[in-house]
């Protein structure tokens, strides 16, 4: 395994006992550690280890456990019982299906309802920004694509 800091640019390596990592590998995760595979030999993986991407065609596979429940709503959702709102949850979720690694980003078409719902959220937080917000978050959002107008498509982010 191959262990970047997130605090300098050096390279730790060490070759794991499956066995006995996996808690340390959460652990390092939640710190912020990127952990890659690197000359690992191959060699079974036991029952209960996580999966990890080991490319970024792997994301591809990871779109299907994290989407794997489709668009169903638990009955508590407030959605769950719009007929208009499930078949657009429906579509967006196809979308993101039919996507996979390296092919364009596809743009959504957002309805007039949805960009004015988005309007009254930015209008609310931009007002809390100020007062709220850290200022490496601020810095990063005056660089971000952002208008009060309408929703932003995943291409201009």
């Amino acid at each position: 395994m191959q262990m970047l800091s997130r605090f300098s640019a050096s390279v730790h390596r060490f070759r794991p006992s499956f066995v006995k990592v996996s808690p340390a590998l959460f652990s390092l995760q939640s710190r912020g550690y990127v952990l890659t595979e690197t000359n690992l030999p191959d060699f079974p993986v036991p029952p209960g280890t996580p999966w990890f991407p080991k490319s970024l065609q792997d994301l591809d596979e990871l779109k299907y456990r994290i989407l794997e429940g489709g668009d169903h709503l638990q009955a508590d959702h407030p959605g769950f019982n719009d007929p208009a709102y499930r078949k657009r949850r429906e579509k967006i979720t196809q979308r993101a299906i039919e996507y996979c690694y390296g092919d364009p980003l596809p743009d959504c078409e957002y309805t007039k309802e949805e960009n004015h719902v988005w309007s009254v959220v930015y209008a609310e937080l931009f007002k809390k920004y100020s007062k709220f917000a850290c200022q490496e978050f601020l810095d990063a959002f005056a660089k971000m694509p952002y208008r009060p107008d309408r929703i932003p498509q995943l291409s201009e982010i």
